[in-house]
């Protein structure tokens, strides 16, 4: 097949057929880039411009570059051309294997496993400043983002410590390091004393990579780079095999990789980009939109081409999409253009495809948006396309911004027998995968009683859950659960196969050889692929160059961190020729297509998502890349945000439709990007809107699979709440998760204490200590505080001893400036420390304990309440809305007949004083709000409610909300064959 019977219009074949120097393709969505960079590479193959080894072909993945590969081979093969080395690759694979070749090579970490060895060896670092004791690993999401973006734009440590000389001598503007707010506050020294430890801590780490001859895929780039400037006859040798450059995907490359293209390129220049720069989505890894300045830059002779006929999508989706991606600015001097549907131009207007309007579906809830959605699946499944074909369930998808969004649908789907497959299941999350972890914690932990609970449910142990459930409440506050379990013939046969397990590991303790006999023995080795993708990655954990004894218990504490690196084990793709609706991020859906497409949660802070400021700027005195400033870090977002939904949209050919909540105020538009569209009068006749249908629920049985511990927790709950006092902390905990509060109070499962709670309880006991002393008439002196403190700290059980450290170091900067804020201020009458309470508000029963209470002035009826805060500090809003100053504050005139007309936060963190008041109506309003969660506790209603704060709850991993479920499609696939609705 010659290029003159490839149908290529006159800008694919300009592109196709140029030559020599260096070239930019701005490649709209669904224009054929793929189309032209293989007849591109087959042109100077097929004309003798190049030798297939002289090309140097790069995309973005390797599964991309195999195929790029395996195209270009089979092209020209049918026109008898042999081509086998033609090699096509990732620029990480190429510069890796520049280094494997010279000797350069090191052991490759990925991000998660880098975060993973630095918060394992956080005590190396030079830490003091940007280290907080309630979450050490905090930090290292913002150092690694910054030593990852100092390798992209090729800035090595020696490079930033030169940068923060400069600052200290005052020849460069001082850059944001913290957060704005607390950045404001600090002086110039301060704010170079911070670049500095930023400095020594980016040393370090370059050091300890050094010294295990470790490094990251920046790296691999990095050096590559150094090797060939370093030595000019390997260079003159790579450019031998790159003597044509092209490149795939190009809005993903960054600083480094254009570095290197230049580099190979040399005088000829020969270097073709192609790619959509409105198609940037990948900012988090590195990419940016400015690689097209960039290229441009780097190649003042290049010259330049544009495909705007989409082969994929029809003119209102066209439409809509150009309009959404045209609120972000223009990219390398390109004038934006509305890209043309070519399926419309080449069947004519008479005769060609029925372009229907793109519609906006406006929904109340998430009910009513995955009922609409399936709905609307259903109605058109079976039908004819707009092509003419009949529809299948895999013609359609639903994307969304986050996995977070996708579990209604799939209960919808379930419960209407539509087949999907979803993309992106962590297959740690999964029922089978938390069984079997919770099997192994026991296993290396006993009794671990969160974990052993979960085993408990397992549904071959056949214990009595009901019965269980009362022996844990008649063993009391602290129940012995293993105690209980052995009381139950059920649960010694769980016990004598957890011996058993310990007996078995005595003798090997090697993760890979434990954890496929404690599947099989459990019976979790049904489990299928999630457990073959589980075991594929502990296979793969056990070979990491961090990976030091490879036993069971080092893969646990690996994974702790993995978790809170946010790490996942994705399930896999799914098969594409599965008949079934695909659900899947934007991210995901990237190069794909489908005929009609969803997308859901158009709504600001949902998607778009809501920016989050990084904890210290990459300096403008560093950046080689074309955008600049980091005041334009939060616009930059909301850019790359637009150009995912960009990406979203043209992933529809026919069809497409947009889900969004309307809007709250007086504007019943939805807020975030659609209502730019709504509003947009260019778009009166391509786009739709319409009301969600009325949501009507469906009851299926098993149509949500359902773990066996979950049924465990739907069970009744045994205790008597209604005779139950509460507390302020037991009505906020209930508010965040009543599943977690029914957890606690009804099935008596002792949760960890987390360090700061540890903390806390300490420091209250200090104040306590230091105050009675005052009482007393002794005035009690730093060293008596500092002994009692530490003491006190010496009993605690930290499980992290790094995290005890900071704590202890914390905790003696509070309590001395503590001490010295006493001494300077006026005395003060103290009435009482620690002081319990029991009390009725709105008919029930509210205990409690005040940490301090003082007279006001010489009135000792009217008193200042001050409750000591350990941990964030609180702000003002905090201090007003508070419940728990609402009941002191009523417990102050209830039980003791006082008037509080004080009540403070103190905050130990920062030593600030946060104060408020209470007027009768906002006590009322806060009395009406314990009666009605008493009333809900009473009236059992324990339902989980998922959320951010699920990241430090210590019965996660029992929770039926957070759990990913493994759907298969084969009962649904069933029901559609015989005929079933």
């Amino acid at each position: 097949m010659t290029l003159q019977q490839i149908q290529l219009d006159d800008a694919q074949r300009a592109a196709v057929e140029h030559v020599h120097g260096p070239m930019l393709v701005v490649a709209g969505a669904g224009t054929g880039k793929t189309t032209v960079l293989e007849q591109r590479i087959a042109h100077l193959i097929r004309n003798a411009h190049a030798a297939p080894d002289e090309i140097l072909a790069v995309t973005y993945t390797e599964i991309a570059a195999k195929n790029l590969q395996e195209r270009v081979t089979s092209l020209l093969a049918r026109e008898n051309i042999f081509s086998r080395e033609f090699k096509a690759c990732t620029f990480h694979a190429y510069c890796y294997g520049l280094l494997c070749r010279h000797g350069e090579a090191f052991q490759v970490l990925d991000r998660t496993d880098l975060w993973i060895y630095l918060r394992r060896n956080i005590a190396q670092l030079p830490l003091e400043r940007f280290i907080k004791a309630a979450n050490p690993g905090r930090f290292l999401d913002d150092l690694l983002s910054f030593y990852d973006r100092c390798r992209d734009e090729l800035v090595r440590a020696s490079d930033y410590k030169n940068y923060v000389q400069r600052l200290r001598t005052g020849e460069l503007a001082l850059p944001r390091v913290g957060r704005m707010q607390d950045f404001e506050e600090l002086s110039p020294d301060e704010v170079v004393a911070h670049c500095d430890e930023i400095a020594r801590v980016y040393a370090k780490v370059e050091q300890m990579l050094a010294a295990r001859k470790m490094g990251t895929f920046g790296d691999m780039i990095a050096d590559a780079l150094e090797v060939l400037r370093q030595d000019f006859v390997l260079l003159e040798e790579e450019r031998k095999h790159a003597q044509f450059i092209l490149i795939d995907e190009f809005q993903d490359s960054n600083v480094a990789q254009i570095e290197l293209a230049a580099l190979l390129a040399g005088e000829e220049q020969n270097v073709f980009a192609v790619g959509d720069p409105d198609q940037a989505i990948y900012r988090f890894r590195g990419a940016t939109s400015g690689a097209f300045d960039e290229f441009a830059r780097r190649f003042p002779r290049v010259k330049r081409e544009r495909l705007e006929r989409n082969h994929r999508s029809l003119t209102p989706i066209l439409q809509s999409s150009f309009v959404a991606i045209s609120k972000n600015p223009d990219v390398a001097g390109w004038k934006r253009a509305a890209l043309r549907s070519a399926r419309e131009e080449d069947a004519g207007r008479e005769c060609g495809p029925v372009a229907v309007p793109v519609t906006t579906v406006m929904t109340p809830d998430i009910c009513a948006e995955a009922a609409d959605i399936a709905d609307a699946i259903r109605e058109r499944h079976g039908v004819a396309s707009a092509s003419g074909e009949e529809l299948h369930w895999r013609d359609f998808a639903v994307l969304y911004r986050t996995h977070a969004q996708r579990e209604k649908l799939t209960e919808e789907f379930s419960l209407r027998n539509i087949p999907f497959t979803v993309t992106g299941v962590d297959v740690l999350e999964s029922t089978p995968i938390r069984d079997l972890l919770a099997v192994l914690r026991v296993i290396i932990s006993f009794p671990n009683a969160i974990s052993l609970f979960r085993m408990a449910a397992l549904p071959q142990f056949g214990i009595n859950a009901e019965a269980l459930h009362a022996a844990l409440l008649e063993g009391g506050r602290d129940p012995d659960l293993a105690a209980a379990l052995a009381k139950q013939e059920g649960g010694r046969k769980l016990l004598e196969a957890v011996q058993s397990c310990r007996n078995l590991l005595a003798k090997n303790s090697r993760a890979t050889y434990m954890i496929p006999r404690v599947a099989s023995l459990f019976g979790i080795d049904r489990a299928g692929d999630a457990l073959a993708v589980f075991r594929e990655f502990v296979e793969q954990w056990s070979k990491k160059p961090i990976t030091e004894t490879g036993t069971l218990t080092e893969f646990l504490n690996y994974l702790e961190f993995f978790k809170e690196a946010r790490g996942a084990v994705p399930l896999g793709k799914p098969d594409d020729e599965l008949d079934a609706v695909r659900l899947l991020t934007v991210h995901a859906a990237k190069g794909l297509e489908w005929k009609q497409v969803h997308v859901i949660r158009l709504n600001a802070g949902s998607f778009p998502l809501r920016y989050q400021e990084p904890l210290f700027a990459f300096p403008d005195a560093l950046r080689r890349s074309p955008h600049g400033g980091d005041e334009d870090d939060k616009k930059l977002h909301g850019e790359e945000e637009r150009r995912l939904l960009y990406v979203a949209m043209t992933r529809a050919a026919d069809r497409l439709l947009l889900y969004a909540r309307p809007g709250r105020g007086k504007d019943g538009t939805p807020d975030g990007f659609l209502r730019e569209l709504l509003k947009d009068k260019s778009l009166a006749q391509v786009l739709q809107q319409r009301p969600a249908h009325p949501y009507e629920a469906l009851e299926a049985e098993e149509a949500r699979p359902i773990a066996a511990i979950a049924r465990w927790l739907q069970l009744p709950a045994q205790r008597d709440f209604s005779r139950m006092p509460l507390s302020a902390t037991a009505i906020e905990n209930y508010k965040v998760c009543p599943l977690r509060f029914k957890i606690e109070q009804d099935w008596r499962l002792p949760g960890e204490a987390a360090a700061a709670m540890l903390f806390g309880n300490v420091m209250h006991s200090v104040l306590k200590f230091y105050y009675d002393e005052v009482h007393s008439g002794r005035q009690p002196g730093y060293e008596a505080i500092l002994q009692r403190f530490e003491e006190l700290m010496s009993h605690m059980s930290f499980e992290d001893p790094v995290q005890q450290q900071l704590y202890a170091r914390q905790g003696r900067v509070q309590l001395q400036t503590f001490l010295q804020t006493c001494e300077a201020a006026p005395s003060v009458q103290v009435l009482n420390t620690e002081r319990t309470f029991r009390i009725e508000i709105g008919g029930v029963e509210i205990i409690g304990r005040v940490d301090r209470m003082d007279a006001l002035d010489s009135d000792a009826n009217r008193v200042v309440i001050t409750d000591y805060k350990t941990g964030r500090p609180r702000e003002q809003h905090d201090a007003d809305q508070s419940l728990q100053l609402s009941i002191y504050a009523m417990a102050a005139e209830r039980a003791w007949k006082l008037q509080a007309e004080r009540l403070i936060f103190h905050n130990l963190e920062d030593n600030s004083r946060i104060e408020a008041s209470r007027s009768p109506e906002q006590l009322r309003v806060h009395e009406d709000e314990i009666r009605q969660v008493a009333r809900d506790i009473a009236e059992g209603r324990f339902e989980a409610t998922p959320g951010f704060h699920c990241r430090s709850c210590a019965y996660y991993s029992l929770c039926p909300e957070t759990e990913q479920r493994l759907y298969t499609i084969q009962k649904t696939l069933q029901a559609v064959s015989t005929g079933a609705n």
